[in-house]
């Protein structure tokens, strides 16, 4: 009788161990993955189907976009100035940028002072384009000429560390790009290069943002403290061999590699808003050069 009390036994406290096993299986941990533990980590590049109707966007076949697809939803985070505009529509299109006398001009390349804190100047082209709207060339971050398809293995800075972008001489004492691997001293000559990422910041915090179309193309009117005003196009992102997003987002490279990973920093905007964010080096982005060389004619 006590053999058979204790196989009774035995039995139920085997069934009570596989009944709480399965109970643990079957609740999991619910607890969704945190996209972004730290607040000023990188917010990824962003998606949204754009296409690329009118203006003179690229005819190449837009793939979706291989980038998170989404921007934060504080989109124009990464600044401390509570006063930045909110988001809005323009109501026109092809409205003047900037008054004629405050373009300069060095080696057919126009820049406009926005009146910037720095005093830097912006140019008002794309490298590889002809007017504002135009999206122009397209580079892996560290490169100075265009390829017919961005990959991890084609790109020559792809996961460099920081120590040896700068033992090969890609990034200088100040860890930015030296001219040799910068695409706007590389293509327009010395006095203009890529902005940095403090740079970039300052053009964030000190102008309104205005998603606008301009000449059929969609983009942001930057518009800085004295008034005058550029036009950037939402000119997507090229992966591999396809161009992704054009008309929707903006990504432009600057020239500041991220620290902590084989990344680089950018400017990135949509009709949502407007950030800075860091990501894969082999990506192809727009340059937009900036010069802090450039005087009028007056002031030569």
């Amino acid at each position: 009788m006590s053999e058979l009390k204790y196989l009774q036994r035995l039995l139920f406290l085997l069934a009570m161990a596989f009944s709480l096993s399965f109970a643990c299986v079957a609740c999991g941990d619910d607890e969704e993955e945190e996209l972004f533990d730290d607040p000023n980590q990188e917010q990824t590049d962003n998606g949204g189907g754009g296409s690329q109707d009118g203006g003179t966007a690229p005819t190449d076949s837009i793939m979706p976009p291989a980038e998170d697809p989404s921007l934060p939803t504080d989109s124009i985070p990464q600044t401390d100035d509570p006063s930045l505009p909110t988001d809005s529509i323009a109501g026109g299109e092809d409205e003047p940028m900037v008054p004629a006398d405050s373009i300069l001009v060095s080696d057919s390349h126009e820049a406009v002072d926005l009146g910037l804190p720095s005093g830097l100047k912006w140019a008002t082209c794309n490298v590889g384009a002809s007017s504002p709207e135009e999206y122009g060339y397209y580079f892996s971050w560290g490169e100075t000429k265009t390829k017919s398809n961005y990959t991890n293995g084609n790109s020559t800075t792809e996961g460099l560390s920081f120590s040896r972008l700068y033992s090969r001489g890609i990034i200088g004492s100040d860890c930015n790009l030296t001219p040799a691997y910068d695409a706007a001293t590389a293509n327009w000559g010395s006095k203009w290069r890529m902005p940095t990422l403090d740079e970039i910041k300052e053009l964030l915090n000190n102008c309104t943002w205005e998603w606008t179309t301009q000449s059929g193309v969609k983009g942001r009117k930057v518009t800085g403290p004295n008034g005058n005003s550029l036009f950037l196009p939402a000119a997507g992102y090229r992966y591999g061999t396809y161009l992704n997003v054009a008309d929707s987002y903006g990504y432009y490279w600057s020239a500041t590699p991220d620290s902590y990973s084989d990344g680089a920093c950018y400017l990135l905007f949509s009709l949502d808003g407007c950030n800075w964010g860091k990501y894969d080096r082999y990506y192809g982005r727009s340059v937009r050069p900036v010069s802090d060389e450039l005087l009028s004619d007056s002031e030569k």
